[in-house]
């Protein structure tokens, strides 16, 4: 039954789209689609330990300009870790890769090269940094080195998250600000403009309602030069370049109480998030896997699915771990950087952990490295995990 209702999703999703998407061939956006089926009726879990070759971490430097309050998001450039802090410092940081404070954009005010809202932060190149503001419906360019204004340009009514493609192209994630391209019927989850903003193509449904404003947070993702974007409580995976976008992934969650969330109230989905799994978007790509993050029971437990691209295999993860850096694992971060991804704990956090993890792990020169002269007010803590190129079943 679950396997029917999956195949008449797509099929439905399809014809939606081919309703009011003539620009995009419907039958080549899905033509090499991988499938990935996580089963939670019949699950195999596997530990972490045989992904994960290595953890290293990063201290980053506390100082009275880089006291971050929270990370918001990571963006990892050519020679610069970008930490976002939208709403606490409402500021974005910028530290070189051994932790050191560079600079930080702070420019909050309604002036020239301020900005009101800190609303997005993304990559144009490996040395420029942009600072989307939906306020004032701009966005400004930054030096990824030492934080020096380049330029900026208008946003028009396009609203949601923003990435650059390459090839004077954007994609824009435009759940909940409706139609962007006013001549065309239905309302996109993505639509794909040149720089002045003309419009390419859109695709995927934006499911936004009155009833239904409950977002998952974030839509797009970078990993090197590719977009991948992941509309609201769907289990599709869109991959933009400059040549174009096709369905990635196709998340197949096999559950016997599986629950397609994106048309009901917000009332109804805190109820149904209390009893089945579901995807919330969190998605890391690399490039020999990539992670799907599952919510069960309203965040109680997580599960995580890794996808090996060569084998064509998903494994389920779990289970005990063998290394106190692993208790971290709640939101991974894209780096750019092979078959690596990051995840923060605040000094708070760690030292919680302090006691249990020398009693648990035995002596480790890394716990020492860790907890030497921390203190509860300094900045977080940036973990690595680095993968396996190959799995150890």
């Amino acid at each position: 039954m679950i396997r029917i209702r999956f195949v008449l999703l797509l099929v439905l999703m399809a014809m939606a789209a081919s309703c009011s998407r003539s620009s995009i061939n419907e039958r080549e956006l899905f033509a090499n689609a991988d499938t990935i089926t996580v089963d939670f009726d019949n699950p195999t879990i596997y530990e972490w330990s045989s992904f994960v070759d290595s953890i290293s971490f990063l201290k980053l430097q506390t100082t009275d300009k880089s006291i971050i309050g929270q990370i918001d998001d990571i963006l990892f450039m050519d020679s610069t870790i970008v930490i976002v802090d939208k709403r606490i410092a409402q500021a974005v940081f910028l530290f070189d890769y051994n932790g050191r404070y560079k600079t930080k954009l702070s420019h909050m005010g309604n002036g020239p090269k301020e900005y009101l809202n800190l609303t997005y932060v993304f990559k144009i190149s490996d040395s420029v940094v942009a600072i989307q503001d939906r306020k004032k419906r701009k966005v400004m360019c930054f030096n990824a080195n030492d934080g020096s204004f380049l330029n900026e340009f208008d946003l028009p009514q396009f609203g949601g998250d923003i990435e650059y493609v390459g090839d004077n192209t954007f994609v824009h994630s435009v759940w909940g600000v409706g139609r962007i391209d006013r001549s065309t019927k239905g309302e996109y989850a993505y639509v794909v403009s040149d720089n002045n903003y003309k419009v390419k193509y859109g695709v995927g449904i934006d499911t936004y309602s009155k009833n239904n404003n409950y977002g998952q947070g974030k839509y797009l993702y970078r990993y090197n030069d590719t977009i991948y974007g992941i509309p609201n409580f769907e289990k599709i995976v869109y991959q933009f370049t400059p040549d174009g976008v096709k369905v990635k992934y196709l998340l197949d969650i096999v559950s016997d109480d599986v629950m397609d969330f994106k048309y009901n109230s917000v009332e109804e989905i805190f109820k149904l998030e209390k009893q089945y799994p579901f995807f919330m978007g969190e998605f890391i790509e690399m490039d020999n896997y990539s992670i799907f993050r599952i919510a069960q029971k309203r965040y109680d437990k997580c599960a995580f699915a890794i996808y090996d691209h060569k084998t064509k295999i998903t494994y389920m993860l779990g289970g005990p771990h063998n290394h106190p850096f692993m208790t971290f694992l709640y939101k991974p971060y894209l780096t750019d950087s092979g078959n690596s991804f990051a995840t923060s704990a605040t000094p708070v956090e760690l030292l919680i952990c302090k006691d249990y993890f020398y009693k648990n792990s035995g002596p480790m020169k890394d716990l020492d490295l860790l907890y030497n002269d921390m203190k509860v007010d300094d900045n977080p803590v940036l973990f690595f995990y680095h993968l396996k190129d190959k799995i150890a079943e």
